[in-house]
């Protein structure tokens, strides 16, 4: 068997032989003895005995050949004039990063493979033998604060033989990092000191610790590391002494008294190492979840995020909040950079925000591993997905996180995620058992209506007249369209500025500034701008053109009405915007994305044609019940059309459909009901069904929307991509005067 090892320790042996100290993938301390594992001594020692091999260096061993059992354990006195340390080769504040990550991540792991009995160890006297004695029945911990915000421990406890201590002595890989006191021959082991930069409880403590070899009558004593009896489970302890601090550092650094929905539950999971996966609408309160707990937690909070821009500004938040926050991303120049991991690696930072394509970068890694990493959170999970609607390839880079930190918690955060994108975010992401948390996306102050583009701009005036000084955003589908609407608002006396991904990005950050000031009142933009935006009295949000998918129109609706007051979303629907769309989602090249692109689209268009409660097939899209009849707040509700029974109607189409074979698509469909001559449907002598030209009494236009809404009722579906075809539901077959739908005209 073969074994990669990472070195942290060396050691000559007489007889031409070395010792290696290290740990293998499984983060387990593991000591070969160099010619028994197939590595030639030459490769770690010169000539003159000076060490070659570089600190943390990899080496792979056969194990096959090793005499060495265990492999930690040797009988070979160590020849004292060689002995040149790795670890005390490295600067202080890298020695200290590598030892606290295994301390703290693999802690278990690392000492449950080498606990053995005596059986392995060497009594020969005046050699230096290898072994373990495991110290239980903690007695007392005492503590002393010291300098550079270190405690000074004494520990108090009996050993598993009793009162005293055997000879037995191990040596790991936190040797250099462990305190050693002089200790005779048969002494009484009582206590011990330990330094350390943590808070400790009696509870958390199981220590290993040993003797080196007899030297003048004299043993040194050596902790080799502690950490949480097996049996403590770290919910049992602590759970509300934690959430009692989080609700103490939500009031003492956000200002908050209380949690919003889904808060306080999400936040103890963190607390208790879980996975968290959680859908929460914009304006819920997201970014809390990780950045509360990131202050509670051992270690550094790393904060995936696709968006530089809404990094400047959280991070900015966070300081002027007390907390220690920076970032990583292609605006920090090269010194800029190492000034902030400087900070790292002495622990001066709390929450690191990066974007994906770095977290993955194979440098950076390492160096994250160096950390003391106490969560990771994805935000805009979604963006893993290729179903979701803001695929971004380097998202998906992500799923490694899981293997190369599998110790640390993770929570992936959206706001945008249909059922689909929910389970593959999770599946993606390879979260472990994690705890699922939905709240309502529901934002009952938001008014959705969809009015017929016939004049956009004059449309728009006569609404902007009507709310004069009111803060807003109104989107554009394109970088000139985003222009041009704005110079013609600026001329209309309105102060607004234009936002979009083609503006330098100082500017970009001055025109979100300036609105969050309340400098402009309106931005015009493209769907670049808002994420993370902290304005909570956006009074309207309007969609100049057609959004390309329901969850990129739900997302830019959220920033309006963040204070819970009134606020209008409205939309101007056109049939040349979605033509627009299809045109360049057909110039991807991936098959698969222009598949998923215009099934979205076509969800999109249906919501804009549809008479149905908004509100209802907005929540319903994104998987959650809505049981409301009338919501009170969208346009079909408060401006119901006139009903009419759909019996007939809905009887006419399914038997269209079904005596055209679901062959064809929503348009063929309602020229048949017409009687058209088109050349298509004389060709295939479907002018001849006893169906065609039975529905007269309605415009081609109206029979669009009919079949339309019995889509949305479910009584049909639509099957394909860009050209999509009618096809029959088992609730089809249900259609009585008993159960019908009801239209609107």
């Amino acid at each position: 068997m073969r074994k990669k090892i990472v070195i942290t320790d060396l050691s000559r042996m007489h007889g031409g032989r070395v010792c290696i100290f290290g740990i293998d993938e499984e983060k387990r301390p593991i000591r070969p003895v160099v010619p028994d594992s197939g590595v030639r001594e030459s490769y770690l020692f010169d000539e003159d005995c000076k060490q070659i091999i570089k600190p943390f260096a990899e080496i792979e061993f056969n194990f096959i050949c090793s005499i060495s059992k265990p492999p930690h354990t040797e009988d070979l006195e160590i020849n004292t004039s060689y002995k040149p340390r790795l670890i005390r080769n490295l600067q202080e504040d890298e020695r200290k990063a590598f030892l606290e990550e295994i301390l703290d991540e693999s802690v278990k792991e690392i000492f449950g493979a080498v606990i053995h009995d005596n059986r392995y160890i060497n009594q020969g006297i005046g050699k230096r033998s290898l072994g373990t004695v495991r110290v239980a029945n903690v007695l007392d911990v005492n503590y002393s604060m010291k300098t550079k915000g270190k405690y000074r421990y004494r520990i108090t406890f009996l050993d598993m033989g009793g009162e005293v201590y055997g000879l037995p002595v191990t040596d790991c890989a936190f040797r250099d990092y462990c305190d050693v006191q002089r200790i005779q021959i048969g002494k009484n082991i009582g206590s011990i000191s330990r330094e350390l930069p943590h808070r400790l409880n009696q509870s958390d403590l199981f220590l290993r610790i040993g003797l080196t070899r007899l030297f003048e009558g004299v043993h040194w004593l050596q902790i080799s590391g502690l950490y949480a009896f097996p049996d403590y489970k770290e919910e049992d302890c602590g759970n509300k002494v934690n959430m009692e601090s989080a609700s103490q550092a939500l009031q003492k650094y956000f200002g908050y008294t209380s949690f919003f929905p889904l808060q306080e539950e999400i936040i103890r999971d963190i607390l208790l190492k879980n996975d968290v996966f959680a859908l929460m609408p914009t304006g819920g309160g997201k970014s809390l979840c990780y950045q509360l707990p990131a202050l509670l937690l051992d270690g550094v909070t790393i904060v995936v995020s696709p968006l530089i821009a809404l990094m400047k500004d959280q991070v900015d938040d966070l300081r002027e909040n007390g907390i220690g926050a920076a970032y990583i991303n292609s605006l920090l120049s090269f010194d800029e950079i190492q000034i902030v991991k400087a900070k790292l690696l002495k622990n001066g930072i709390s929450i690191l925000y990066v974007a994906p394509e770095r977290m993955m970068i194979p440098s950076f890694l390492s160096f994250l591993e160096r950390l003391n990493i106490g969560l990771i959170a994805v935000d805009e999970a979604h963006c893993i997905s290729e179903w979701g609607h803001d695929f971004r390839p380097e998202y998906r880079r992500l799923n490694l996180l899981k293997e190369i930190f599998p110790q640390t918690p993770l929570i992936a955060l959206t706001a945008t995620a249909i059922p689909e994108v929910q389970k593959d975010i999770i599946t993606q992401l390879k979260l472990t058992d994690p705890k699922i948390y939905k709240a309502s996306l529901d934002r009952e102050n938001l008014f959705y209506q969809i009015k017929p583009k016939y004049d956009a701009y004059q449309q728009l005036l006569q609404y902007l007249k009507n709310h004069k000084k009111d803060s807003g955003i109104i989107y554009c589908y394109s970088r000139k369209s985003t222009d041009d609407l704005a110079n013609k608002l600026q001329e209309e006396g309105y102060r607004v500025l234009s936002y979009h991904a083609g503006l330098d990005s100082r500017l970009r950050t001055e025109t979100q500034d300036k609105l969050v000031k309340d400098d402009v009142e309106i931005i015009v933009a493209t769907i670049a701008f808002g994420m993370g935006i902290d304005k909570p009295n956006i009074r309207f949000v309007i969609h100049y053109d057609l959004p390309k998918n329901i969850e990129s129109y739900y997302q830019e609706t959220g920033r309006a009405g963040r204070d819970g007051l009134e606020s209008d979303c409205i939309l101007f629907f056109s049939y040349g915007d979605k033509v627009k769309i299809e045109y360049f989602i057909g110039q991807k090249t991936e098959e698969s994305e222009k598949r998923i692109a215009y099934k979205k689209l076509r969800d999109m268009v249906n919501f804009c044609e549809s008479r149905t409660c908004r509100r209802k097939i907005l929540l319903n899209y994104f998987g959650e019940a809505y049981d409301e009849i009338n919501c009170g707040n969208c346009d079909s509700c408060l401006e119901p059309k006139e009903t009419i029974d759909g019996t007939i109607i809905a009887q006419k189409i399914i038997s269209c459909v079904s005596q055209v074979g679901e062959r064809f698509g929503v348009n063929y469909i309602a020229d048949v009901l017409c009687g058209s001559k088109s050349q298509k449907i004389i060709r295939s002598r479907n002018d001849i069904l006893s169906v065609y030209g039975t529905g007269k009494e309605y415009s081609r236009k109206q029979w669009q929307t009919f079949i339309r809404e019995l889509i949305q009722l479910g009584f049909l579906r639509l099957e394909g991509d860009r050209y999509p075809i009618v096809k029959l539901t088992q609730k089809s077959q249900d259609i009585s005067p008993r159960i019908y739908p009801t239209f609107g005209r």
